[in-house]
């Protein structure tokens, strides 16, 4: 008993010191035999909504409140500011659309020194052609928004209205509320919309505006309708020809061999808005940088209007390969800058600001590519 005992303490001892010299090789051969730490039984699987609740417990979802996806006031605001008709606006006939832009040149450096630049970028003079060409041929008035001489020059030369004065944030960037204002009174339309001024678009949007103001009519629709598109990547840049309705078809199926990729619903190029929309109720988001097109998707969950995606019917075109994403690399934005619209739009799927939640989506019919 006295022998079994020794030997007990002594395998009681040695567990005890592991860091003993002389011992060493009883520890080597008991991890070579694996006879490490002994294993722990796993629990027995029980059946039962218990079992599920402690293993697979409920995902904690985040729940956002009307007020946080109200806009935040951190940005100072504009003073209100008083718009007045234009003095010819009862005797001007009624077009269907009135887009605009706007655009300015950049500074380029040479020789260390800062200019303005003289010439106007393809993209931008293809755009204006295409403009002309509309003034021409429909019911329709384009307006540039821009101060630059240069492309001043060149909107007189093919007969497009320029507006050389429009408000700004402290970057310099345009407030699409005071765009869609000056615009709507200045000019009397049935729709109201801004394009980037990089952006082609086809006829077709002509026919599609008549079908949507059909829906209104018919009460299919609200009177409040915005129509936004997305547009394909282009790496077409020869100068566009817009002397009829048939060169410029050729142009754009061109530019249609030459694409890249659709870009995603979450995005979109141009926003035309129906003659009742309430302008003056937008906020001081600006065009040209993050969400501003989430911001104005979202515009129809605000108003209770109906959103309709064209991007299927009316073929659109970015000239060029260089989005938003790759401009703002070498621009050297400030970070204010860059997310100057985020607090307009914190939860963009919240307030619905994407094309996923359009209410009608028209499929490709006559007139379009």
């Amino acid at each position: 008993m006295e022998t079994q005992e020794e030997t007990e303490d002594s395998e009681v001892d040695v567990q005890k010191t592991p860091g003993n010299p002389s011992l060493k090789y009883i520890f080597d051969d008991i991890q070579r035999r694996g006879a490490s730490k002994p294993k722990k039984e796993s629990p027995k699987k029980k059946s039962g909504s218990l079992w599920q609740e402690k293993k697979f417990p409920p995902v904690k979802r985040r729940i956002v409140s009307f007020k946080t996806v109200t806009p935040m006031k951190k940005h100072p605001t504009h003073p209100p500011v008083e718009y007045s008709f234009a003095s010819d606006y009862k005797d001007q006939p009624q077009v269907n659309l009135i887009l605009f832009t706007t655009v300015e040149t950049r500074k380029v450096h040479f020789e260390c020194n800062p200019h303005l630049q003289k010439t106007i970028e393809y993209n931008v003079a293809n755009h204006i052609r295409m403009l002309s060409l509309f003034q021409r041929e429909y019911s329709f008035r384009g307006v540039v928004f821009t101060s630059s001489p240069c492309i001043i020059r060149f909107c007189k030369h093919m007969n497009v209205t320029v507006i050389d004065h429009y408000l700004t944030n402290p970057y310099n960037m345009p407030l699409v509320r005071d765009l869609f204002q000056q615009a709507f009174h200045a000019f009397r339309a049935d729709f109201y919309g801004y394009v980037n001024s990089d952006v082609i678009i086809d006829i077709s949007i002509f026919s599609l505006l008549k079908d949507v103001q059909r829906r209104v009519d018919r009460k299919e629709f609200p009177r409040v309708v915005e129509v936004a598109g997305r547009v394909y990547d282009s790496r077409n840049y020869l100068p566009m020809d817009p002397s009829s309705k048939e060169s410029f078809k050729k142009y754009l199926a061109r530019c249609m061999r030459r694409t890249t990729q659709l870009r995603n619903q979450d995005s979109a190029d141009y926003f035309i808005f129906s003659r009742v929309f309430p302008f003056g109720d937008m906020v001081d988001a600006v065009v040209g940088r993050l969400k501003i097109d989430n911001y104005l998707l979202s515009l129809m969950y605000w108003k209770n209007g109906a959103l309709v995606d064209a991007t299927h019917r009316v073929v659109a075109v970015h000239l060029g390969l260089d989005g938003y994403m790759v401009k703002r690399l070498w621009k050297r934005q400030k970070k204010e800058d860059q997310n100057w619209n985020c607090e307009y739009v914190p939860h963009m799927y919240v307030v619905k600001g994407s094309l996923n939640y359009a209410r009608w989506r028209p499929p490709a019919g006559k007139g379009s590519v």
